[in-house]
């Protein structure tokens, strides 16, 4: 054992010493030296985020020091079904000719919908689609000037797949369909009248977010008029093919698109 003698004093009487020991006085002579704990540095960070190459969920490592599931990117989205949009348009077209002239469906807006149903969600579907335009017929027959005959409500009835391509928010698409047209004329001295339709179609749909979105289209129609036709053909006879007479109109139309 290795004692220090820190300081003594003497009297006539007694004496006082004060001894210390050292810090390696409880300690033999063989022991090893202190060594201090040793001194850690800060927690590692977070780990990084993993994707797994397929389909299913990931993980992020939240703030507050727990993982939070998150949905990955390029997850498989909710199929969608059905897809309605209103519309509103403008149609041209629907000149008819006649010996001396023509007979003209004056170009006026148009009003409807479509209901598409997905049978491969994406790609490929079924359209139902209505429109309505309100309109007048003009005569430009001889060399009078054009005049108004009557007003005109047209209703257009149409059925027909529908071809999608999708590109991320962006899908074009294309179809065809037919149907029928009702000839509603303003007039008591002409009736209505029911006429085959056919019609091709394409346009656009940007969704904004994931079932809201807005739709444009464009359509190529024509209606058949046979040779009992009088809404149009009874003044001077229509010049027939063979279909009969073919009312060719131009319409586009734009409107919101709800997915389903």
């Amino acid at each position: 054992m290795r004692l220090s003698i820190v300081g003594c004093g003497g009297a006539l009487i007694g004496a006082a010493c004060f001894v210390a020991s050292s810090p390696a006085l409880a300690q033999p002579d063989d022991a090893p030296p202190y060594n201090p704990p040793p001194v850690y540095g800060p927690p590692p960070g977070p780990p990084p985020s993993y994707t797994p190459s397929g389909y299913g969920p990931s993980y992020n490592y939240g703030a507050q020091g727990g993982y939070e599931q998150s949905a990955r990117r390029g997850e498989r989205e909710r199929p969608v079904r059905f897809q309605i949009a209103p519309m509103i348009g403008y149609q041209v077209g629907g000149n008819v000719d006649v010996p001396g002239g023509s007979v003209d469906i004056s170009d006026s807006p148009t009003y409807g919908g479509a209901l598409d149903f997905m049978f491969r969600p994406g790609r490929v579907g079924l359209e139902v689609a209505y429109r309505l335009q309100d309109t007048h017929v003009d005569s430009n027959v001889g060399s009078v000037n054009s005049y108004e005959l009557y007003g005109l409500t047209n209703s257009y009835f149409e059925i027909g797949p529908q071809f999608n391509w999708r590109f991320g928010h962006i899908t074009p698409y294309a179809g065809v369909s037919l149907g029928a047209t009702l000839l509603a004329p303003h007039s008591p001295l002409v009736s209505d009248e029911l006429h085959f339709l056919s019609s091709l179609y394409g346009g656009v749909k940007a969704m904004a977010t994931q079932g809201v979105g807005i739709r444009a289209e464009a359509k190529l129609s024509s209606t058949y008029l046979s040779g009992s036709s009088t809404v149009l053909c009874s003044f001077g006879g229509c010049s027939y093919g063979f279909f009969g007479a073919g009312i060719w109109q131009f319409d586009f139309s734009v409107g919101p698109q709800f997915d389903l």
